[in-house]
Formats: C-alpha cells, structure tokens, sequence
C-alpha cells in the first residue's frame, strides 16, 4: 500500500498528473454548481 501511495506522489507531480488533478477540481466545482440550490443546502439534504 506504501509503495502505490509512493507512486501516486510521483505520478501527481507529471504534466499529466496535474492535468488529471484539474480535470477532477472542474468536476467537483461543475458538481457544487449543478446541486447547489442556493438557499443553503444541497438538493440531497431536503429529503
């Protein structure tokens, strides 16, 4: 488990290491912005 832990450090200092990292940033920023209702809560929590 080190050793792969290891590997995702090396790998997230790449070009396409970062790339990936932005890419998954733009998602989770796309996902607030589509679930987020604008009265505080998300839409999940007013069930």
């Amino acid at each position: 488990m080190a050793e792969v832990i290891k590997q995702l450090r090396k790998f997230s200092l790449t070009v396409p290491g970062q790339a990936l990292t932005a890419v998954a940033y733009l998602a989770m920023a796309c996902a607030i912005l589509a679930f987020f209702t604008g009265n505080g809560e998300f839409i999940y929590e007013g069930f």
